[in-house]
């Protein structure tokens, strides 16, 4: 394998590697994020629940109305999807980044605790999912930190350490406010394929990337995409990562929302996926965090 010396590039205050070298001589980290939403508001993102009535607009909600529909959709991640793509991960031995809003963790801390007790991280994703990094002040977006922070401690017993923003919209000063929050890493980055170190004033934060590319969104919105798309993205990915890994290290990122793929229509493309990479035996699959604990062990 190349060196695996630091190779700085990019912006001032980044610390990037000509290679990686993962746990075991594996040629290729696959990490997989399971996202668990919640709007505080009633109301669900345009294109995010296909065949749905039309959104009820946020200037009606702001008047006290409602949006039932919108509001029972987001409710099925929770409910069954989530509990689904767990066991999908559980059945094959893998373990797993789940990505929680605070508001999730609020309202149904016994499946936080099925989350940790099997193994899998919990991940911050903002308090809910319509409160944006980018609208608010320093104060406010430390205030949401916080908030969601302890939503996940109060259902787990453990602070999450990474964080990834609604839509992967930091602002300027979210790695700041992570890294003085006790947060390792932040998977807002889509500049690489690989983690690298980024610099805070308060120390070094990992940088995991976020890879939109492979997001059950993308295949699903408007009924696009049937979801044998999803695993043929993924294979000619992973392949690819795969080739390039014999050299470098690579690492292959997927992800699947509780309330899209973790319906049974969905659900058999994630664990296709899985068992597609279990066929190679230098394969690791690992949470975020696990990730970022051998990027400090092995670089920091």
């Amino acid at each position: 394998m190349a060196s695996d010396q630091p190779h700085p590039q990019g912006d001032r205050g980044t610390v990037r590697f000509n290679s990686i070298e993962w746990p075991n001589n594996a040629r290729v980290a696959v990490v997989l994020s399971f996202a668990l939403e919640l709007w505080e508001g009633g109301s669900v993102e345009t294109g995010y629940h296909d065949g749905a009535p039309v959104e009820i607009s946020q200037e009606l909600l702001s008047h006290g109305y409602r949006d039932p529909g919108a509001a029972s959709w987001q409710d099925y991640g929770p409910r069954r999807g989530m509990p689904r793509l767990l066991e999908i991960a559980n059945r094959n031995n893998i373990p797993v980044t789940a990505v929680v809003s605070g508001l999730a963790a609020h309202k149904w801390p016994d499946l936080m605790k099925a989350v940790h007790a099997g193994g899998h991280e919990l991940c911050a994703h903002s308090y809910a999912q319509e409160v944006r990094a980018w609208k608010l002040d320093q104060a406010g977006e430390r205030d949401n930190i916080r908030r969601c922070s302890e939503a996940i401690e109060a259902a787990t017993g453990i602070a999450p350490v990474g964080w990834i923003s609604p839509s992967a919209q930091p602002s300027v000063h979210t790695p700041d406010l992570l890294k003085e929050q006790g947060y390792q890493w932040h998977g807002d980055y889509l500049d690489d394929d690989s983690p690298y170190f980024v610099e805070t004033k308060s120390g070094p934060l990992v940088a995991i990337p976020y890879q939109l590319d492979l997001n059950d969104i993308k295949v699903y919105i408007g009924g696009k995409h049937h979801p044998s798309v999803y695993v043929d993205w993924f294979k000619s990915k992973f392949d690819a990562i795969y080739r390039e890994s014999a050299k470098s290290g690579g690492m292959v990122g997927a992800t699947a929302h509780a309330a899209i793929y973790g319906r049974p229509f969905g659900s058999w493309a994630v664990e296709e996926c899985i068992q597609y990479a279990q066929k190679y035996d230098d394969v690791w699959f690992a949470s975020r965090r696990q990730i970022a604990e051998w990027i400090v062990e092995r670089y920091g």
